[in-house]
């Protein structure tokens, strides 16, 4: 990814003032709350959990495909003094990949999709939320926020600590809570979208009350399992006890050899960072779990491996010795062999504390270089040095978003810092960092194959009208990774075809997480009815845009490069990128037939590289923008 895309890239600014405090409620309607679903070992189950006032709220209904209907019994699990009863029920004979609608006791309903065993998809990445205060809930609620606003997510995977005192039954409220301008948050993802959780050191009491992770038997302790979706096997540890140690490993063991029998990606979770680059990674508890642990997630194949406890973002791949591997980079994609496990560590979902970098010296034995940091020096963000010598990445909020297609997985990590005692956005979400792992390239000896470089570029976006080689083909396969533009009729792209207003518009709309839109129609050709309604809105809410001369919007028009790039200058100076303008444009032949409403706009674009001349070295303020440009604008606008 282009280095400049530094702290705005993926830029989301909510742009307004956020509400005032507000009093938490205990319980949702009919006095049902704490609701979420894990995701269960088989595609067919789901296991839902949720807490109520009274020890006969067992009943659980739920609708599906084809008129399916079924009655389940949740078991009520745990009761505390006041009352409250925790109840779980496990959701069984689902079709995968189907739409379901529950209802609890008559008094609560919401939907989830079951786990699909087939097809590409994205799950999101968190670690650490570790609520111990309503500041860390209103946090970790705007997180929760933003990824509700996706509708792409199949499961999201919290390596742990989901509070700071699982003891307390007020932080459990908090997570589900959230409160402030993001109040019931927490509820509304967590009753809506599939959870895989990983036990973490501060969940030992009263976690599996409040989750109902599954578990692969009693040898290997609670929240010990695994599940399969689409073409990846995922294991989930828990490594607050080495007692079990041994018997997870049989189980892992038994889990890789089906993963490669069946040509599986192969991907562990738990809680604990063997691999950081912050101050447990010198507990003797992580080297003792690093030295059981680390050799043997090598041997086994194990392509990734997903840790939390550290609350600071890092990534490398690390054989099973402590070395960093040995890495080929093909078309901006990893190519690690076998051996040598990507290990990521989710940064700070919610606010409690942040660790600074560090480097560390450790005792012999140890599988960990010395002077360790855990940095990817392949990452252009990284190699920027970004925290400094002693900073704990400013205390913002941390999510990735892992896309799994066929043998290729793609990574986007976000953040942003969210202040819970003002109760508003302090930075616009940013791109932190970003990757492309392959798998089977290396084994299979095709890298040579694969050698032709394309900087910048995602996996094809699999258009029969992109040929591989078309100049455009890299910035038309990222735009579309990002799901920025979609394509037309018929699965094509129209590389020539205009890029109207609505599509300009949308991107950018879709760039910035798709924020609240403005009340009220704005312009007559954009009714509440549009598809680009919302989008439209939000940019002339947000200065964007102004509309034509005569008031309408002209939605289906095609734009043209000086209306293109003001637009993007307003969203640069909305988003909190620096507009630094220049003299370029006078080098241009035709600079005179700049208009005055956008010279500062394409002044201001010729100076950061986003606008450059056409033949004749020619500005063309004027011509309308095609597809294909309209996709390398954005591409180097990320």
């Amino acid at each position: 990814m282009n280095s400049r895309v530094g702290r705005w890239s993926a830029a989301l600014f909510l742009g307004v003032l956020l509400s005032l405090l507000c009093i938490l409620p205990c319980f949702a309607a009919g006095g049902v709350s704490q609701i979420n679903l894990h995701i269960g070992q088989t595609p067919d189950t789901v296991y839902l959990t949720y807490s109520a006032p009274d020890a006969a709220q067992g009943a659980v209904s739920v609708t599906g495909p084809e008129g399916m209907r079924a009655a389940y019994t949740a078991a009520p699990v745990w009761s505390d003094s006041a009352g409250k009863y925790l109840y779980s029920a496990k959701l069984d004979g689902l079709v995968p990949g189907s739409s379901y609608t529950y209802e609890i006791a008559g008094a609560y309903s919401g939907t989830f999709q079951s786990p699909a065993d087939s097809g590409t998809f994205t799950f999101a990445f968190l670690a650490d939320p570790q609520i111990g205060s309503v500041s860390d809930a209103k946090a970790t609620g705007a997180l929760f926020s933003l990824l509700n606003m996706r509708d792409d997510l199949a499961f999201t995977y919290i390596a742990g600590d989901l509070t700071d005192s699982s003891r307390s039954e007020r932080q459990w409220e908090l997570l589900f809570q959230s409160g402030g301008a993001h109040s019931s948050a927490g509820q509304s993802f967590l009753g809506s979208h599939l959870l895989a959780v990983a036990q973490g050191n501060h969940d030992n009491s009263s976690f599996s009350g409040h989750i109902t992770a599954p578990s692969a038997g009693s040898d290997v302790g609670p929240a010990v399992y695994s599940f399969d979706y689409s073409n990846v096997k995922f294991v989930v540890l828990n490594l607050n006890s080495s007692d079990t140690w041994a018997a997870q490993a049989d189980l892992l063991r038994r889990e890789a050899a089906e993963a490669k029998a069946n040509d599986q990606w192969l991907v562990v979770g738990f809680h604990q960072s063997l691999y950081s680059g912050a101050a447990h990674v010198v507990d003797s508890g992580i080297i003792s779990a690093r030295k059981f642990w680390s050799p043997l997630l090598a041997e086994l194949g194990v392509d990734m491996v997903l840790q939390g406890h550290d609350h600071v973002y890092a990534r490398g791949f690390v054989t099973g010795t402590g070395a960093n591997a040995d890495l080929s980079v093909v078309r901006n994609a990893y190519h690690a062999g076998s051996g040598a496990p990507l290990y990521m560590t989710g940064g700070e979902s919610g606010a409690v504390k942040w660790y600074a970098a560090r480097n560390y010296r450790v005792s012999a034995g140890d599988p960990l270089t010395p002077h360790y940091r855990f940095l990817d020096v392949n990452s252009a963000v990284h190699a920027q040095n970004p925290w400094g010598t002693d900073t704990n990445q400013t205390h913002e909020q941390t999510y990735t978003l892992i896309h799994v297609a066929g043998d290729t997985m793609t990574f986007s990590t976000y953040m942003f810092r969210y202040d819970g005692r003002s109760d508003q956005m302090r930075t616009a979400l940013y791109l932190y960092d970003s990757l492309i792992l392959r798998r089977g390239d290396a084994a299979r000896g095709d890298l040579a194959a694969t050698a032709d470089p394309a900087p910048d570029s995602f996996p094809s976006a699999g258009y029969a009208d992109v040929p591989e080689n078309a100049w455009y083909a890299g910035a038309v396969n990222t735009v579309s990774a990002h799901g920025l533009l979609d394509a037309r009729p018929g699965n094509r792209f129209e590389p020539g075809g205009s890029l109207t207003r609505a599509e300009a518009v949308t991107t950018l709309y879709r760039l910035a997480g798709m924020p609240a839109a403005s009340a009220g129609a704005v312009f007559p050709d954009v009714p509440r009815s549009s598809g680009c309604y919302d989008a439209v809105s939000w940019a002339a809410g947000a200065g964007l845009v102004s509309g034509m001369p005569d008031g309408r919007f002209a939605p289906e028009s095609g734009i043209t490069r000086a209306q293109l790039v003001t637009i993007l200058y307003r969203y640069a100076v909305y988003s909190g990128r620096s507009v630094a303008t220049g003299s370029g444009i006078g080098t241009y032949a035709d600079w005179r037939q700049v208009g005055a409403w956008c010279r500062e706009s394409l002044s201001w674009a010729v100076e950061d590289g986003l606008l450059r001349g056409k033949s004749g070295n020619r500005l063309a303020p004027n011509d309308v923008v095609t597809r294909a440009e309209g996709a390398v604008f954005l591409q180097r606008l990320l």
